[in-house]
């Protein structure tokens, strides 16, 4: 990885990164790359709470 880069890892049911990417764009200025993997399916994990807008 070429330095001031930061590598982020986490498993998010797919419903919670509807408005992620958009989200991540916005704040790195266009220069941030998002990468999503199927990871498996799991059992409900619950509600997932919303921003204001």
């Amino acid at each position: 990885r070429p330095e001031g880069t930061s590598l982020l890892k986490y498993k998010v049911p797919t419903r919670g990164l509807i408005g992620l990417r958009n989200a991540i764009l916005t704040a790195s200025r266009g220069r941030a790359i998002l990468n999503t993997i199927f990871d498996s399916y799991g059992p409900w994990a619950g509600d997932i709470s919303s921003r204001d807008q």
